[in-house]
């Protein structure tokens, strides 16, 4: 095998993982996007609300303060009902 053809290789492989571990991390955002909004509903509703999850809502995650605002906001819900 010629030099040159490894470097082919080796290039189409990091490609091939890269687009894998792409793949993976926007699908792991998903699934945490999705378990913090039903968590956010279970503190408003008292139930969760399924609702398909969109891949622009991924990159938005809660941070702690985010979501204290939300636990104090779901307080405050509840006691005006």
């Amino acid at each position: 095998m010629l030099s040159s053809d490894k470097t082919d290789i080796d290039t189409e492989l990091l490609g091939y993982l890269a687009d894998s571990s792409i793949q993976l991390v926007v699908s792991a955002q998903a699934t945490l996007a999705r378990v913090r909004r039903n968590n956010i509903s279970k503190e408003i509703y008292g139930s969760e609300v399924v609702q398909p999850i969109k891949i622009k809502d991924t990159p938005k995650m809660f941070d702690d303060t985010e979501s204290e605002r939300v636990r104090k906001l779901a307080k405050s819900i509840r006691k005006n009902n």
